[in-house]
């Protein structure tokens, strides 16, 4: 069994609002502007990106929504494996996974705290299209 199956991942509704529904594209079309296919990819970047940068998690504000539900984790286990690692790594706590909501809250949070960061830099830049202002900011990530 997953660890993060059985728990929806929730977020702030302000951030539901202001990254999810405007920078996760359900159709495919107008990727320029929507530079992420599923909210799993955001919410992962948001999280990688926290890592890397070793920003500390934030709460997640109240009231919350939906973001990912529990059946997109089962359906990833590779994002899930890495989250493990990553946690593991950065706590230096081998059995955050051994302890589900714990595992999954700190998670949560980091991405929160990645998600700040990601906002900011996908409009950085006017005159580009968030997808050139995020893959400019991954470029940018991968060198440091």
């Amino acid at each position: 069994m997953h660890k993060f199956t059985g728990q929806d991942t929730q977020v702030s509704k302000n951030i539901h609002k202001n990254a999810y529904l405007n920078y996760v594209n359900r159709t495919n079309k107008n990727t320029e502007h929507q530079p992420f296919g599923r909210n799993i990819d955001l919410w992962m970047m948001s999280y990688c990106v926290a890592i890397k940068l070793k920003l500390k998690p934030k709460s997640i504000e109240t009231p919350t929504a939906n973001a990912i539900p529990a059946t997109a984790w089962s359906n990833n286990e590779t994002l899930e494996h890495i989250v493990k690692l990553t946690l593991i790594n950065e706590i230096n706590e081998e059995d955050i996974i051994d302890k589900l909501n714990d595992m999954h809250k700190l998670a949560n949070e980091y991405s929160a705290a990645g998600m700040s960061y990601i906002l900011e830099k996908i409009t950085e830049d006017p005159d580009k299209t968030p997808l050139d202002n995020i893959l400019e900011t991954a470029r940018k990530l991968i060198a440091e």
